[in-house]
């Protein structure tokens, strides 16, 4: 056990394998402990998950429009805030047959390029062309403005 002299003289502890452990200094934040930030994340803080979305593994979800037989499809809030600003997105066109669970176009932000992987089978509809111009549509409202595609569901 270290004795008060020591630790008196910068060392927090002892430890019987490693002997003395220094003590580190961490100076205080300038900003006011009220004031900070305390969940800080890329694309801001997710406050709203749909509970009407069906959620798959890729990070992509499903909405169906009831009586039209179509379901909108599109990446989650989690998907667009890890992958930090989308600079491109990639989709498949009107009248293109896509297939649950294989890639049907990608998603390029500034840090990857990932595939966009459908959580349904169906035929594109119509798809998001907005998100040719302005990708970054995607961080501004994933579920929403920011959505990929319109299919009929098989």
């Amino acid at each position: 056990m270290a004795d008060k002299e020591e630790i008196q003289s910068g060392w927090a502890a002892a430890s019987p394998a490693l002997g003395p452990i220094p003590a580190i200094y961490v100076p205080p934040s300038p900003v006011p402990a009220d004031r900070r930030d305390r969940h800080a994340s890329i694309g801001g803080t997710m406050t709203d998950i749909p509970a009407e979305l069906a959620y798959s593994q890729d990070h992509m979800w499903v909405r169906s429009d009831a009586g039209s037989g179509l379901v909108r499809i599109g990446v989650t809030d989690f998907a667009q805030q890890s992958l930090g600003d989308v600079v491109a997105v990639t989709l498949p066109a009107p009248g293109e047959e896509v297939a649950a669970g294989e890639p049907s176009g990608d998603i390029e932000s500034v840090k990857s390029v990932n595939d966009l992987v459908p959580p349904v089978t169906g035929t594109v509809r119509a798809r998001n062309e907005g998100l040719a111009a302005a990708p970054d549509l995607v961080n501004t409202d994933p579920y929403e403005i920011g959505r990929a595609s319109c299919r009929e569901r098989v």
